[in-house]
């Protein structure tokens, strides 16, 4: 009703404000029936009035001669809205607007961080904890409208990793589920609950037909879990204008019965993908890849729970020229044939995994890592729950020289023989995840047959030099180093991670190296008060404002943590994102925009508030 009592009151005063002459100051005649119409509000304002012939262009010279800002707004006209103009802009502007893009990017940066993740990660494991995304984002697109440079610069941030949230991680999604539910005069009371990730999803499906250059920007899409396994036909029609695409959040079944489309669209709309999974039920679509190869760029390839033959197997992996890391999960019928240099082996990797697979002996492994083009490419190698065990991983490492990261998962049920194997050696191995537990049998008896693996060990630490972060899953693991004569010495500090098995949470222990004063000292152990990951870093007293992030292509969880650019929300008078924790770990909720760096609170955040409500893509 709101709305036609401002057409009534508009119509109303068009007819009574009159000029002397009989006609409406509309500029219509009086007999003409637009008389009553008032569409001035539908037409811009003039960008330079000539009511604004009076104020000055530039500000006056200082009296040290250098320019000035003008601070006398007196002489300053009303603006066309009622408003008091704003001054010239001053240096500061000047400067931001001829920034060089790159400096540009780094900046947008800052503001929104997860605009940079260039990982082939899911959402699940690329989300941010120390603020709200989605209003990151805003903040990007508010900077891209200041002007045609800063727009230019912050397209490619904005679209090239694209990533659709469901709820914002801040106090404003509450008051945006109230708005969606209570409806409007034109937008009736939705009865069910909003899928927010499909509208959204629609709405850049929206955006991609109707510019081509932004779609053609794109490389990263990642989604929520359920909207990528619910919203499969949308999905479909948004990586169809995409060729460009690298990575995408798929569903399990992708190459299963009932996605035809969206795999059909895969295969001939999509020919820069870099990631791809086969699991049970892509017999055949991975048998095809021997035949015609759809993706040639593909680095990064899982196959699991499939019942595939060795030839078939190796025969489809070497169709794929760039294939960087390979995972093999669950695959019943893999077995040493698959390794045979002999015949066509599998191709030489950076990255190897092997999981959940008991038919692949250490003879059949080790016959493959002793190529000299393998053993010289392969830097990362991850064993869970395979037939080799623990007592065998001292005859793998020799056969790996550039082997920079190991994890080792399985479950034990008896103690090492005696006498102990040879300790664990490798010259450049820097990050090693030794994660042993006790079976089912031994946890049963209460026996804990770990402790003389972990013992282990801690004496192989010596035949480590370059090993710097330690993953193991016992407790008191620090407490065999803490003896002087137990600590070994290092020329470099080594991080101890270590937990229980019914913890979530690492405890850090560092293992520092003995001063340069004292060559002879021994090294000195000192637990780590680590912050939450993707928090704010603690140096010393200070927190730096940057987060914790896993790196690009990181394959290992916690394996290589780097400074990344932070949300807004440190301190130092810097804004900070919506939901955001302070330098002193309190909640902080931001009522203002970006633009708006000094009204924080007052009627004009309020207004802005409000708006905000009604923004559902960013």
């Amino acid at each position: 009703m709101n709305f036609f009592r401002k057409v009534f009151r508009s119509k109303k005063r068009n007819r009574s404000h009159t000029n002397p002459a009989g006609e409406p100051k509309n500029g219509y005649a009086a007999h003409d029936l637009r008389m009553s119409r008032d569409d001035s509000y539908l037409h811009a304002p003039p960008r330079f009035p000539d009511s604004y012939d009076s104020r000055p262009m530039t500000a006056p010279s200082s009296p040290g001669g250098g320019a000035a800002p003008y601070n006398d707004w007196s002489s300053y006209p009303p603006s066309h809205h009622g408003h008091a103009s704003h001054p010239p802009a001053g240096r500061h502007s000047r400067h931001a607007a001829t920034l060089p893009a790159a400096v540009l990017a780094n900046i947008f940066a800052f503001v929104c961080p997860h605009s940079t993740d260039r990982s082939y990660l899911p959402a699940e494991e690329t989300t941010t904890e120390g603020g709200c995304m989605l209003c990151d984002m805003r903040d990007l697109a508010g900077c891209a409208l200041v002007c045609r440079r800063w727009h230019a610069a912050a397209l490619p941030a904005q679209y090239t990793s694209v990533r659709l949230d469901s709820v914002h991680y801040c106090g404003l999604e509450d008051a945006l589920t109230n708005r969606r539910k209570r409806g409007s005069f034109f937008v009736k009371k939705q009865d069910g609950p909003v899928e927010v990730p499909e509208l959204r999803m629609r709405l850049l499906y929206r955006t991609f037909q109707e510019n081509e250059a932004i779609s053609n920007t794109a490389q990263f899409l990642k989604m929520p879990y359920m909207t990528r396994e619910t919203c499969k036909a949308d999905l479909a029609r948004l990586v169809s204008l995409t060729p460009a695409l690298r990575y995408v959040d798929l569903p399990e079944t992708v190459f299963g019965h009932g996605d035809d489309a969206l795999r059909s669209t895969l295969l001939a709309r999509c020919p820069e993908l870099r990631k791809m999974a086969w699991t049970a039920g892509a017999e055949r679509t991975f048998s095809d890849l021997a035949r015609e190869t759809p993706w040639p760029a593909l680095e990064v390839a899982t196959v699991a729970n499939m019942q595939i033959e060795d030839v078939d197997l190796v025969r489809s992996l070497r169709a794929l020229p760039a294939l960087q890391d390979l995972t093999l999960r669950s695959l019943p019928w893999l077995s040493d044939g698959a390794f045979d240099p002999s015949a066509a082996p599998l191709p030489p990797l950076s990255r190897f995994t092997l999981d959940s697979i008991t038919t692949v002996s250490l003879p059949g492994l080790s016959a493959y890592l002793s190529r000299p083009i393998v053993s010289a490419s392969l830097t990362h190698l991850a064993l869970f729950n395979t037939a080799l065990t623990p007592a065998q991983l001292p005859q793998l490492l020799p056969l790996l020289p550039a082997l920079k990261t190991l994890s080792y998962r399985t479950a034990v049920g008896r103690a090492l023989p005696h006498p102990p194997p040879p300790p664990l050696a490798s010259p450049a191995l820097q990050t090693l995840h030794y994660l042993i537990t006790p079976d089912a049998t031994a946890a049963a008896a209460g026996r804990n047959p770990g402790d003389s693996h972990y013992a282990h060990l801690a004496a192989s630490l010596p035949s480590l030099p370059a090993l710097t972060r330690v993953y193991v899953r016992d407790p008191s693991f620090h407490t065999r180093l803490a003896a002087p004569a137990a600590a070994p010495p290092r020329a470099t500090a080594l991080t101890i991670h270590e937990k229980a098995a019914d913890h979530q949470d690492w405890s850090r222990y560092t293992l520092s190296p003995p001063p340069s004063s004292a060559p002879g000292g021994k090294a000195e152990l000192k637990p780590v008060w680590d912050l939450p990951r993707n928090s704010l870093v603690a140096s010393g007293d200070v927190q730096t404002g940057f987060l914790k992030a896993a790196a690009a292509g990181a394959m290992f969880a916690g394996a290589n943590d780097v400074l990344v650019p932070p949300s807004p929300g440190f301190a130092g008078g810097r804004p900070v994102s919506r939901g955001s924790l302070d330098a002193g770990g309190n909640y902080h909720r931001r009522t203002g925009s970006w633009a708006s760096l000094g009204s924080v609170g007052g009627k004009k955040a309020e207004r802005e508030r409000r708006g905000s409500r009604q923004d559902l893509w960013r």
